[in-house]
């Protein structure tokens, strides 16, 4: 006798592992943070971030807890994060414009989400994340009870988050699911999880050299530095050029000394300026001595966000010297960070290079010396960083990739200066038995940035196959599994399109696990097929689509909710791409596969992705518990297709 099959709901075992906790930020000494403005857009829905923080505090109030709860993190290891403005893209947005940076790393935002969530943070993923990774978004219908979640505990959890930490099952941890109270500061526990990720906060190169703590220990600092040293050497800088130098404030007992001496020949007034906003949550307190030890002039910046001390000597003299002090103007957290320092000798400086110093200042140049600095002040946008001049075109020739101070990360930033340039990087492989996997990913700079193609190769020059992780949205990634650890592997690099010239970065990672992205579902497509998502928890999902058939047609995918695309991509038939990542809320969203071109036989689209959100944050909830009661648990989506569902009675009936 035929079975009957009653209908019902199952509460379904989770398909996707959800975010990747571990891997660090690839250069997290160069980060940014930044508020987003009300009504930037999030995946179908606004930020209303100050709107619901200023009905609770003043905004500075409020912003410095958060700030706060952020500078908690990188003052205990080798991380500084730089406040900057946000143009209000819509979060995901690549935060590098073609006028430059637009939004910060780590995005700061709010908006409705379900109620079992207080915040929602993203960790770094050199997967599919990218523009999405650090984001933070607060949970504007939150109701905090003090005695259990402050504003400043809810962002250190996340933030731990924001920075590649799990949940850690300790009490008194920032990162215990379930606190009693809340949390004041961080455990013993985070600091040494954030160390182990990214180290001890080490001190900058002139301190790692020799101390510089005392006037009589000054560093020497010129504009035109000798092969290999630090800006040390004679007093033969050009009046013209600023002299630009980095540093770092690495505990609240640190000061920096400078020694600068004026240039033969000058006379005329001299500008110290020292910077940390944009580059740290320091603030600077900034002190010029003469050449007898006395105090010329001091000022203090206590700005929120990091601060900009100019200090301007009325008139300084040929050979005669001064002494520049830096250190931290409060005693708190506030009070560690990086920081950069130019001087100016006003009458003679050039008004072209006066005018790129901000940008240098502020950007991430502190790997390069005076020589290189002064020409990037003196170019254009079109400044090529590094250019090798063929040296680095073969496997014999090929340059390091270096080591980061985050663990398991090499990076560099090349240059693609011809149209047929090659530029290609060895890895050093980890010590380790077991098989390794290998992440690379490019990502354009600032100035005069592309997204060039990177290829995995062996010692001969052969191609490794790897993976594509991600193709657009400001980024290319590969992944290689199952190599041997003590293998020669090398990075080949050349343009994505015939012609492409420019400055990127390249990066591998070694100890990124490897992964394997979730394939959602498989579609023939002639004109157009259309199938349901449902989403029963808010999440972020990366899709990758891929398209094959005997056709140069393209397919189109959208997801849509109520009309409205929060999704779009287009892949011609044998390649494959991805859009920015995307916060789908609960609900039912259409995903529309609609043909490009004018082809009759039928082309197979293959939807894979991941999701990379970590949805929970530090409310208690019980995922054993009902889905509609709990606004779904780890379970959190699935394809309605009928031929999934006929499947799924199939599997029911025989069961």
């Amino acid at each position: 006798m035929k079975r009957r099959i009653r209908l019902d709901l199952l509460s379904l075992e989770s398909r996707l592992v959800p975010a990747t906790f571990g891997i660090p930020w690839a250069d997290a000494r160069h980060l940014t943070v930044s508020f987003a403005p009300d009504q930037t857009a999030i995946s179908g829905s606004t930020s209303n971030l100050f709107q619901t923080l200023n009905s609770q505090a003043g905004t500075s109030v409020w912003q410095r807890d958060i700030l706060r709860a952020l500078q908690s993190w990188a003052s205990v290891t080798n991380i500084d994060v730089g406040l900057v403005s946000d143009a209000g893209l819509a979060f995901g947005s690549n935060a590098i414009g073609s006028a430059g940076r637009v939004a910060g790393d780590i995005r700061i935002g709010a908006t409705d989400l379900a109620a079992n969530v207080l915040a929602i943070g993203l960790p770094p993923d050199p997967y599919f994340a990218d523009s999405w990774s650090g984001e933070v978004i607060y949970n504007s219908n939150n109701e905090l009870d003090p005695d259990h979640h402050t504003l400043y505990s809810v962002f250190l959890h996340e933030f731990g988050h924001a920075f590649g930490v799990d949940e850690i099952d300790t009490p008194g941890s920032a990162m215990y699911n379930a606190p009693a109270s809340a949390v004041t500061k961080l455990g013993a526990v985070d600091v040494a999880t954030i160390q182990d990720m990214y180290g001890v906060r080490q001190p900058d190169m002139y301190d790692a050299d020799a101390a510089n703590n005392t006037i009589w220990t000054a560093t020497r600092i010129i504009s035109v530095s000798p092969p290999g040293g630090h800006g040390r050497g004679q007093n033969t800088q050009s009046k013209s050029a600023p002299v630009v130098f980095f540093g770092d404030v690495t505990t609240n007992s640190d000061v920096d000394f400078y020694r600068l001496d004026v240039p033969l020949g000058y006379n005329g007034s001299a500008t110290y300026r020292v910077q940390t906003r944009g580059i740290s949550l320091m603030n600077p307190k900034v002190s010029v001595y003469n050449t007898a030890g006395t105090l010329v002039s001091q000022q203090t910046s206590t700005q929120l966000g990091g601060g900009y001390v100019e200090i301007k000597i009325p008139r300084v003299f040929s050979g005669s010297r001064y002494y520049l002090k830096i250190e931290g103007a409060t005693p708190d957290v506030f009070g560690i960070g990086r920081y950069s320092a130019a001087v100016t000798y006003d009458a003679a400086v050039s008004p072209a290079m006066l005018a790129g110093l901000p940008m240098v200042m502020t950007g991430p140049f502190d790997g390069l010396d005076s020589c290189e600095i002064n020409t990037i002040l003196t170019h254009s946008g079109d400044h090529c960083f590094f250019p090798d001049n063929g040296t680095n075109d073969t496997i014999a020739d090929a340059d390091p990739l270096r080591s980061t101070t985050a663990r398991g990360v090499y990076s560099t930033t090349g240059t693609l200066q011809s149209a047929s340039d090659i530029d290609i990087y060895r890895i050093k492989t980890p010590n380790q038995t077991t098989p390794l996997t290998l992440t690379i990913t490019t990502r354009a700079t600032s100035v005069n940035g592309i997204v060039p193609k990177a290829e995995l190769v062996n010692g001969a020059g052969q191609v490794i196959a790897a993976m594509v992780l991600a193709n657009g949205d400001g980024r290319f990634t590969i992944q290689a599994t199952n190599l041997s650890p003590t293998g020669a592997y090398y990075v080949r690099v050349t343009g994505m399109t015939a012609g492409q010239i420019g400055n990127y970065t390249v990066t591998a990672y070694t100890s990124a696990p490897a992964v394997t992205p979730t394939e959602f579902e498989t579609v023939s497509v002639s004109t157009q097929t259309v199938d349901t998502l449902v989403v029963l928890q808010s999440q972020v999902f990366h899709f990758l689509l891929s398209v094959s058939g005997a056709s140069d047609d393209a397919i189109r995918m959208t997801i849509e909710s109520n009309g409205s695309i929060v999704y779009d991509v287009t892949v011609k038939s044998g390649s494959a791409a991805s859009a920015r990542a995307v916060l789908l809320k609960p609900g039912n969203y259409t995903v529309r596969y609609s043909r490009v071109g004018s082809g009759v036989t039928p082309l197979t689209a293959r939807l894979n992705g991941a999701v990379i959100s970590d949805p929970i944050g530090p409310l208690p909830q019980d995922t054993t518990a009902n889905n509609a009661a709990n606004g779904g648990d780890l379970a959190s989506y699935y394809f309605a297709s009928l031929k999934r569902l006929r499947k799924f009675l199939e599997t029911k009936a025989n069961a």
